[in-house]
């Protein structure tokens, strides 16, 4: 047993949980002790990440996308139902409805001139 009295007690501090106004725990750590990576935090941009040397992904971002192509402007009248339809599905999936109904009418307008829309 002699062997056992020369060994240092060793015990790690664990910090007091921090809430936030809405209960949860904001200091949450790994296994490791490693704090956990914020959920939302926003994606760095390209730019961002060249500026740090990471390999940027071949594919732009959606908001790179929208940027490139040249927009027009249109008034037209739809049925009160069609706006309400394309306003819910808007808000549901969390984007501007105008963006919504441009994205169906550019997918019926990529069917027709590839030949695939059914007759």
């Amino acid at each position: 047993m002699k062997y056992l009295t020369n060994m240092k007690k060793t015990t790690q501090k664990i910090p007091k949980p921090v809430f936030d106004k809405d209960g949860y725990q904001t200091n949450i750590t790994d296994l490791n002790g490693k704090p956990l990576p914020d959920l939302n935090a926003k994606p760095l941009t390209r730019e961002a990440m060249a500026k740090l040397g990471l390999p940027l992904s071949p594919v732009p971002t959606g908001d790179e996308l929208v940027d490139r192509i040249k927009l027009e402007r249109l008034n037209i009248q739809l049925s009160k139902d069609s706006v309400e339809y394309f306003k819910g599905t808007a808000k549901r999936r969390k984007v501007p409805y105008q963006r919504l109904i441009r994205a169906a009418v550019d997918f019926y307008v990529d069917k027709d001139r590839m030949g695939t829309l059914p007759a």
